[in-house]
């Protein structure tokens, strides 16, 4: 039963390692030798966020995905192209003369109007890389605390154990 286990945990962590080589591979493919600005993987793109315009709600290096679409409303994070053909994520305020008028959650003023044409797409999704190492860390320390609950009980099963068994002498009536 144990080695299905296994086999399936092996199965599982070679896929995860399949696809994120895959995206890897994809993701050098379409900005370094193609030279496209982003990725569109299945309709989706993934970026590092560089400056705190939008402290608040997205943090510095943390890193979005996008929906890339268009189809953006009022109020929704968006990326785009502004004035100077950079990449911005900042939040879609409000429309004035068929132009989109966005602005940073830590601006105090407005962006340049942009075209609809110069929207890459809407922010679904928001993942901090400082709360993964916050929760590996909490992960780390519990796990430490369980062992170090049940130390007596590992030293007589993996080490006492083991002596035990490795030091036996062979009894002679059995022979």
């Amino acid at each position: 039963m144990m080695e299905k286990i296994k086999g399936v945990i092996k199965f599982i962590g070679f896929i995860i390692l399949s696809i994120i080589v895959f995206i890897s591979v994809y993701t050098f493919v379409f900005t370094q030798v193609r030279k496209n600005d982003y990725v569109n993987l299945f309709g989706f793109s993934f970026f590092s966020v560089r400056s705190g315009s939008m402290t608040g709600t997205i943090e510095v290096n943390d890193i979005i995905i996008v929906d890339v679409n268009k189809n953006v409303h009022e109020n929704d994070i968006i990326t785009y192209y502004d004035e100077h053909d950079d990449i911005v994520t900042h939040r879609y305020i409000k429309t004035e003369g068929g132009k989109l008028i966005t602005q940073g959650d830590a601006n105090n003023t407005q962006d340049a109007p942009i075209d609809r044409d110069d929207v890459i797409g809407k922010v679904i999704f928001v993942f901090s890389p400082n709360l993964a190492v916050k929760l590996f860390s909490v992960s780390l320390i519990i796990a430490i605390f369980l062992v170090l609950i049940n130390f007596d009980e590992l030293i007589k099963k993996y080490v006492l154990d083991s002596d035990e068994t490795d030091n036996k002498k062979p009894d002679p009536k059995n022979r």
